[in-house]
């Protein structure tokens, strides 16, 4: 497994990814030498260099806790805030009515029709402000994982570019893609086990593995395709076959580094009696980030020339480990 902060490597041996290489210092990389103490205290906007070979499965967990827990916090922060004061205000919007209902407190029930308790006026408010949020959602995880995006390549994440500059049509129908792709799998399995039930209910032996294998693979790859188009490496279509090109050679690992990671911040959020919500969003999302630079860079440990993760002209360009710096440009 790498190390990020081994400052003692052996010698002839790999330098540990992040480092500078040739000797030559870039802008935003340790500043340090193995032998003159620790690394600079802040990871905000250093740019990291990803060496080939094999995904490090728990190495996303503490580089997410690192890009989040710095001087830039509130910007990861703020834009889950953006999604949660919204969800807050609906939250209520459902509840007060309940709480104040004037028959609750001369022994009545709660009427089981909705409409009957909250009135048709304000369930169409409730449903187009719940529209409202998902769409607000989708935005800000747009500009969330650009975020991340560009505080892998050197950029510190600032309120001042946090909206610029977002390819929110790439985002979006990244988001749109996927949903629509995972709702044609929900109703195949569920036409699946309608079927099966109505023939014969043994069936169900046969329908439900599928099933269970279905859902074991898809993980990675929903997971790491919006990255793509997001990263403007791809487009929405072109996506799906990037990311089944580079998961597939590596794509137990992946999986399991996106479980372990998946597990560290639920338990952050049980531990904090659900104060560590806040945090979730940007820890998953840088923690995803790490795992697609990996795959999407390295292409399973074989360089590519011009795969999604390259960068192009105009984009910030982290020296090639092992190598001359910068990545190949295309013709222009």
């Amino acid at each position: 497994m790498t190390t990020p902060n081994n400052f003692n490597p052996a010698p002839g041996g790999p330098q540990p990814y992040g480092y500078p290489q040739q000797g030559a210092f870039q802008q935003g990389a340790f500043q340090q030498m193995p032998q003159q103490g620790m690394p600079q205290q802040s990871e905000s906007g250093r740019k990291i260099d990803f060496p080939g070979g094999p995904l490090p499965i728990v190495d996303a967990i503490p580089f997410a806790f690192k890009r989040l827990f710095t001087s830039q916090w509130h910007v990861y922060v703020g834009l889950m805030a953006l999604i949660f004061i919204p969800l807050l205000i609906w939250t209520a919007m459902l509840v007060v009515p309940i709480l104040f209902y004037d028959g609750l407190g001369a022994g009545r029930e709660l009427p089981d029709n909705p409409i009957d308790l909250y009135g048709v006026p304000y369930m169409l408010v409730i449903v187009v402000f719940y529209l409202l949020i998902i769409a607000c959602s989708f935005l800000c995880n747009v500009a969330l994982c650009t975020t991340a995006l560009r505080d892998v390549d050197g950029e510190k994440p600032s309120w001042d570019r946090v909206f610029k500059d977002v390819p929110w049509g790439k985002g979006l129908g990244a988001y749109a893609a996927v949903f629509g792709a995972m709702m044609v799998v929900v109703m195949v399995f569920g036409l699946l086990i309608g079927l099966a039930a109505a023939i014969h209910p043994a069936l169900l032996f046969l329908v439900v593995p599928i099933v269970l294998v279905v859902s074991f693979v898809l993980p990675p790859f929903v997971s790491l395709l919006p990255l793509y188009p997001i990263d403007g490496k791809t487009t929405v279509t072109g996506a799906f076959k990037r990311v089944w090109a580079d998961v597939k050679p590596q794509f137990f690992r992946v999986w399991a580094a996106l479980f372990v990671l998946q597990v560290v911040i639920t338990a952050l959020a049980y531990l904090t009696l659900g104060i560590g919500l806040i945090f979730v969003g940007p820890l998953s999302v840088l923690g995803v980030t790490f795992i697609y630079r990996w795959v999407a860079t390295n292409n399973g440990g074989a360089p590519v020339a011009f795969q999604a993760g390259y960068p192009q002209a105009g984009y910030p360009q982290p020296p090639q480990y092992g190598g001359p710096s910068g990545y190949p440009q295309p013709p222009q």
